[in-house]
């Protein structure tokens, strides 16, 4: 789950991300219910939004989330690969 802006998610992403930005997850948690037993990965520019957003999810009786570290940022340095534009 890419918590960024739509415009952001827009220039890039991981691909098969969705996209809920913070401010809409609260209102979009059973979209998420159906990866409750897969397991959830946030991810944000830096890393920072992203872990405040897990540890939301969590709160939530969510017990497989975690944080890419780094966000969306760390990705790009490593060379890993982006899509653009929405999903």
């Amino acid at each position: 789950v890419d918590v960024r802006s739509q415009s952001d998610f827009e220039q890039g992403h991981i691909i098969d991300a969705i996209n809920i930005s913070a401010d809409q997850l609260p209102s979009q948690l059973d979209k998420l219910k159906k990866y409750k037993e897969q397991g959830i990965i946030f991810c944000c520019g830096s890393g920072g939004i992203s872990a405040k957003e897990a540890r939301k999810l969590m709160n939530e009786g969510f017990e497989k989330v975690y944080s890419l570290k780094g966000g969306i940022y760390s990705w790009q340095n490593a060379n890993l690969p982006l899509a653009k534009g929405l999903k």
